[in-house]
C-alpha cells in the first residue's frame, strides 16, 4: 500500500472511534480491525 492508502485506513479508523462505533480494543482486535479496513481498501484499489 502506498502513503495515501495508509491515510485512509488511519482515517477510516478514527472515524469509526469517533462515530462510537469501535471503542478501545485489544491489540488482537485492533489489529483485526485494521487487517478489515486494509482488505477493503485492497479492493478499492
Amino acid at each position: 500500500m502506498g502513503w495515501l492508502e495508509d491515510q485512509k485506513v488511519i482515517l477510516d479508523f478514527m472515524l469509526a472511534e469517533a462515530r462510537g462505533e469501535i471503542d478501545w480494543m485489544s491489540n488482537a482486535e485492533m489489529a483485526r480491525f485494521v487487517e478489515e479496513l486494509v482488505a477493503e481498501t485492497r479492493e478499492r484499489a
